[in-house]
């Protein structure tokens, strides 16, 4: 009883500990909220595109004619939103900026935790802020939202037509349909845009969402990126995961 009794109080004891310093330490407090802050969000937008989706799917089941392959089309739809997080061109448009503000909001958040442990000279815990920030960007990173996985028709004003796979390890496979030797290389999401770079590192192709399509730049040869004009311009359209 007496052991026990010691060891209960011990526990008490690093626990009050434990709190004090959790406490003491505001910056890691901060933190803490805007990762709350940022589960809620995803969490309400989630939810809000979801009843979404339910609505959809009630209006098809009223329709006139053609009721099954519409209802089809709408689970196939809110599928690939579970799985990838892409929406239907139809959704509104207030659904969009949600998820990507979300992420730059803790993005932000964890940097300025990371500045400030730092200036605190507590360089210990901002390594492992760092970390947790190179974790959160590799699993949400924000050009998901915008450039979804999966395989895009690409299609140039000087009739070049190419299939471009954008991978979730922020790899790319690319294959012109005249040439069915593939590509590949990385790409940057940078200001909004996603910039893709060749095996040699030169950067070549620019992709910019504008309204709701895909604007595409491309440059050849690549050293006359950025300050040339681009040789090709054109379209993409996600066509599958």
């Amino acid at each position: 009883m007496i052991r026990l009794t010691l060891m209960t109080a011990f526990i008490g004891i690093l626990t009050w500990g434990w709190q004090a310093s959790a406490a003491e330490n505001p910056t890691r407090s901060k933190l803490n909220a805007a990762k709350a802050e940022y589960d809620k969000a995803m969490k309400d937008y989630k939810d809000e595109v979801g009843r979404w989706f339910d609505k959809e799917d009630e209006s098809a089941r009223k329709a006139a004619a053609n009721v099954t392959e519409r209802v089809k089309a709408i689970m196939a739809e809110k599928k690939d939103f579970e799985e990838s997080g892409t929406l239907p061109k139809r959704a509104p448009s207030a659904f969009k900026d949600k998820p990507a503000k979300a992420i730059t909001g803790l993005t932000k958040a964890y940097k300025t935790a990371s500045d400030e442990f730092t200036r605190q000279k507590n360089d210990e815990e901002a390594m492992i802020v760092q970390k947790e920030l190179a974790e959160f960007v590799k699993s949400n990173p924000e050009w998901r939202v915008k450039f979804p996985v999966g395989k895009y028709s690409c299609v140039y004003n000087t009739g070049v037509k190419a299939s471009t796979e954008l991978r979730a390890d922020g790899t790319y496979i690319r294959v012109k349909l005249d040439n069915p030797t593939p590509s590949e290389g990385k790409f940057a999401f940078e200001k909004g845009t996603l910039i893709f770079r060749n095996n040699t590192n030169d950067p070549f192709e620019v992709w910019t969402i504008v309204g709701d399509e895909i604007r595409l730049k491309h440059w050849y040869p690549t050293n006359t990126y950025p300050a040339g004009p681009p040789t090709e311009t054109g379209k993409a359209i996600r066509q599958s995961k």
